[in-house]
């Protein structure tokens, strides 16, 4: 019970500080990131961090949240809407304010799941608000995507970070997964694809009229420095350099992680998916 009321007691007192800073200052820019998990979505939100005009909360209707009882009776009893709104509030001085949505984590399906009815409400919403700005984070590897999700959910390791001070890399010659290696049916291959797809093309159609910024996690980590350049001039702030002490899980090619890869490399030689199985993928 007093950590409950601890937590309580944290978000009404963020809540009244926002207040008063959109009361004293103009309001904040409002940015809203959508991803894939296993995206490089982490990685995009702690440089967007770094950055000293930027406050980013990351998945505030993530699982790490909804699973506290006290998280999900205030979002069940002020709406979900409205605890978008104080999440997205000026807390200071700070220009930008952001979250970050995972596909699923605005359906139906997940909503039941965590007992959070009002959360699929949320989305016609924020297509209707044309004042927010929009980053839309891809992999263009989706088999990549799905080999990232499954070890994170072996190991429930979804993040790692470097000792010391920030870094402007997030390679590593160590794969924090060990040797874990496992098979993958064509079948979950394929619909993962399709999902990846639809749940991509959607999101593009229905924030195109919005501020928006298509991006891809292989091009974040080529060229850090460019991509988030082109973030900063979405969000009307000056460029400058930002880092992260996240470091990358998983450094071995995927045919070395799932162990049929040769075969299903075979079975999808000739459809639109046959990219994803090019030996140097990782």
């Amino acid at each position: 019970m007093q950590a409950r009321a601890k937590k309580l007691a944290k978000g009404l007192l963020r809540a009244s500080t926002g207040r008063l800073g959109e009361a004293l200052c103009p309001p904040s820019t409002k940015l809203v990131v959508f991803s894939r998990g296993r995206t490089g979505s982490n990685l995009l939100v702690w440089l967007l961090k770094s950055h000293p005009q930027i406050r980013h909360h990351g998945e505030v209707l993530g699982e790490t949240y909804l699973r506290h009882e006290c998280y999900r009776n205030e979002i069940n009893r002020i709406g979900v809407v409205p605890y978008f709104e104080r999440a997205t509030r000026r807390f200071f001085t700070e220009r930008v304010v952001g979250v970050k949505f995972l596909y699923y984590q605005l359906e139906p399906e997940y909503a039941r799941r965590w007992n959070v009815p009002d959360i699929p409400n949320l989305l016609p919403v924020l297509e209707a608000r044309k004042d927010l700005r929009i980053i839309h984070l891809k992999r263009r590897n989706r088999l990549a995507t799905l080999v990232s999700w499954k070890l994170a959910q072996h190991t429930d390791r979804w993040e790692a970070f470097r000792a010391g001070r920030p870094s402007r890399s997030v390679q590593s010659r160590h794969s924090m997964y060990g040797e874990i290696t496992f098979n993958l049916s064509y079948d979950e291959c394929r619909d993962e694809f399709a999902r990846i797809g639809e749940w991509e093309r959607f999101y593009d159609a229905a924030f195109a009229e919005h501020p928006f910024l298509e991006m891809y996690y292989e091009d974040l980590v080529a060229d850090r420095r460019t991509e988030m350049a082109r973030a900063l001039e979405l969000l009307d702030l000056e460029d400058r350099e930002l880092q992260s002490r996240l470091r990358r899980q998983n450094t071995r090619a995927l045919e070395d992680v799932v162990e049929n890869f040769s075969e299903l490399q075979r079975r999808f030689a000739d459809t639109p998916y046959a990219d994803f199985f090019l030996e140097t993928s990782r």
